[in-house]
């Protein structure tokens, strides 16, 4: 027959293990989450960015450069993988209906997106918010 302190022994050394396997799964789904999360976020304020930059370069009558067409198809591949489905759904809207910041209702399906953006990466937003992000993007 066995002897209980060795069946109390084995009984914990299986709940030990059992537990650290948990406890590693748990902790590598939680930094490939973080990591998703970073990511994500570094690509809409890329895109971001870049919109903004285009904005600026419009209004000085210039084209955009190779550069700037390289990185915006950068944060748009990335947003593609990481971005959560509302905010890629307004950005292919935005795209297929605009393209472009050239009218005011462009500027405000490109307000839909930013907002996606926001909630996504903070949780809520407000719309007086909004307002003061389109000045700050665009009206400098």
């Amino acid at each position: 027959m066995i002897d209980v302190k060795l069946m109390v022994a084995i009984i914990a050394s299986i709940t030990a293990l059992f537990l650290a396997a948990i406890n590693y799964r748990a902790t590598q789904r939680h930094n490939r989450s973080s990591k998703n999360i970073e990511i994500r976020t570094q690509a809409y304020i890329d895109f971001i960015n870049l919109v903004a930059e285009f904005s600026q370069i419009a209004k000085e009558d210039r084209k955009p450069t190779k550069d700037m067409l390289t990185r915006l198809a950068d944060a748009k591949s990335r947003i593609s993988i990481y971005g959560k489905s509302t905010v890629i759904i307004k950005l292919a809207e935005f795209f297929s209906k605009h393209g472009a910041l050239n009218s005011d209702e462009a500027f405000k399906a490109f307000e839909e997106v930013v907002k996606a953006m926001r909630i996504d990466a903070i949780g809520s937003v407000k719309d007086e918010t909004m307002e003061s992000i389109s000045v700050l993007l665009f009206k400098s």
